[in-house]
């Protein structure tokens, strides 16, 4: 398997995933090579089977809901073909995703024989958003559920555990239908699992939502890589993502967490082993905004990273971020303190310089972490338990992982920014009762949100950064109106109906020349009136 050399990653910690695209080359074309047809008006054609067959193909797989296939053919021309079929929108290659985690594990905690941790006076990260708040309203997001596509995650973590729907998991892994990590492979969504839902059990640390369920998506897998610097790379095809978000929202996903996303080049690439046209990648961004609109429709707030390549967005058109740009979906930038652990009282809210911006691309901003300590002063040293821990680590997000890579780890990046929001939204949402559109859902977040950089939304914080506890406040306040609207209106209501008694009493009749209506005859008309 070829990576693509040409996609630049940000070299400081990092966690958001990010993609490189990689097609079978044209030498292998005798090779069965895989497809991804989309059926117009988000059907399948009927008769496809046959259709593949006379084209001499195979059906690998079927996603109904947004007229997905994916097909197998050695054939060389088997694209064209399927293309001539009259229900056919378009076939592109089903390209190969490889993902890097620049920085994933900087340093893993010390867990002291015997001696369980809790790190909550170290997640600098909620008191950014001012969850305490929000939970000391009884926000604590149960009830809700929030489905995490990423690669496995550890079932057994102490801190996900109790949250985790072992049940409705599942694996997009063609092959390896195991949704949870593998021993001794690293777990990505485990950190990101962890800040939007860890239980609040007293070890480790606590989730946004710290009473939501989980629901581990895995659209990813590992495989050895010695060039990684965790000895393994992660490897993903778009149609696994694809499904994965349909089968998020097909559960009643109320909310679907994707902290991965990667560069697809709007005029196609080739670098000699690698290809894709201009309108392969204007379909592969189709397919993903099937899939999100399809959430979205379903009910779900679908959330995810900007990117972590420190780009503007508004000026690098010739590229798509997906699934960030993908439609229906929230992008979230990172925000972090610097030197956090020597001043408390430092700016939480410093944009992260990894950080992708641009007003078309950013929703909103959550912590994702800062790393620049790191370079103003790399000999700062915190003790912690006796062990000798860099400053600039404690400026960056703390979260579980898995075992041999140690319970719980510190990083940074757009990919810790994302459960942030939503476990915001999964506090919103269980508020609501359990239930909310995502266009409202939206609607709270950006009320409560607090407005940092330029007035009104900015390409760097969106339309500001999330607040719990802000949010919460305005969804009880519009609670309250609508409540008195409803008080106002069955008081009217009453008052029609006091009125129409009145008038409806038998009055002498003064006027010979008029007929007298008889008691009551005028109540159904008088009320009418009254309730207009």
């Amino acid at each position: 398997m070829h990576k693509l050399s040409s996609l630049k990653l940000y070299r400081l910690i990092g966690l958001v995933l990010v993609l490189s695209m990689l097609a079978p080359t044209a030498s292998a074309q005798q090779t069965a090579r895989s497809y991804l047809l989309l059926g117009k008006s988000d059907k399948l054609p009927n008769n496809l089977q046959q259709a593949v067959a006379e084209r001499g193909g195979s059906i690998a797989y079927t996603v109904p809901e947004i007229g997905l296939a994916v097909l197998l053919s050695a054939n060389p021309d088997f694209s064209a073909q399927m293309e001539t079929l009259a229900e056919v929108e378009s076939v592109a290659p089903d390209i190969q995703v490889n993902y890097d985690l620049p920085g994933f594990q900087p340093q893993g905690l010390p867990q002291p024989s015997g001696h369980p941790l809790d790190f909550a006076a170290y997640q600098w990260n909620l008191d950014a958003i001012d969850a305490p708040e929000a939970w000391a309203t009884g926000a604590r997001g149960a009830g809700v559920r929030i489905a995490i596509l990423d690669d496995g995650m550890d079932p057994s973590h102490v801190d996900l555990a109790p949250n985790l729907n072992v049940g409705l998991s599942k694996s997009f892994v063609p092959g390896d239908s195991n949704p949870f990590a593998a021993p001794g492979f690293p777990s990505h969504s485990s950190h990101v699992a962890g800040i939007a839902a860890a239980a609040d059990n007293g070890i480790g640390i606590i989730g946004v939502a710290p009473q939501a369920e989980i629901v581990g998506v895995r659209v990813l897998t590992w495989l050895p890589d010695a060039s990684s610097p965790l000895g393994y790379v992660a490897e993903g095809k778009f149609a696994w993502i694809a499904a994965g978000i349909v089968y998020a929202a097909n559960i009643d996903s109320d909310v679907i967490s994707i902290s991965l996303g990667g560069w697809l080049d709007k005029d196609g690439f080739c670098d000699g082993e690698t290809c894709y046209s201009k309108k392969d990648a204007k379909e592969l961004k189709k397919l993903l905004d099937r899939a999100t609109r399809y959430a979205y429709k379903q009910g779900a707030v679908v959330i995810a990273a900007a990117g972590n390549d420190a780009t503007d967005t508004d000026h690098n058109g010739k590229n798509y971020f997906l699934p960030a740009e993908s439609d229906k979906v929230l992008a979230v930038s990172a925000t972090g303190p610097s030197g956090w652990i020597l001043d408390p009282t430092a700016d939480l809210d410093t944009f992260a310089p990894y950080s992708n911006y641009g007003k078309k691309l950013v929703d909103f901003a959550a912590p994702g972490g800062n790393p620049s300590y790191a370079l103003q002063d790399p000999a700062c040293i915190y003790p912690l338990l006796g062990f000798p821990i860099p400053c600039y680590y404690f400026d960056l997000v703390i979260g579980p992982t898995i075992s041999p890579f140690l319970p719980w780890t510190w990083a940074s990046g757009t990919s810790a920014a994302a459960p942030h929001v939503a476990g915001v939204a999964a506090l919103i949402i269980g508020q609501n009762g359990g239930e909310m559109k995502p266009k409202d859902v939206e609607k709270a977040l950006k009320e409560g949100a607090d407005d940092l950089g330029k007035k009104g939304a900015d390409a760097y914080f969106g339309e500001g950064r999330v607040n719990a506890a802000a949010s919460l406040a305005w969804l009880a306040r519009k609670s309250k109106e609508k409540e008195m609207e409803g008080e106002e209106i069955e008081a009217e209501e009453i008052e029609g109906e006091a009125v129409t008694s009145t008038d409806s009493v038998a009055v002498p009749c003064d006027n010979a020349d008029l007929a007298c209506p008889e008691v009551g005859k005028n109540v159904i008309f008088l009320s009418l009136l009254s309730n207009r």
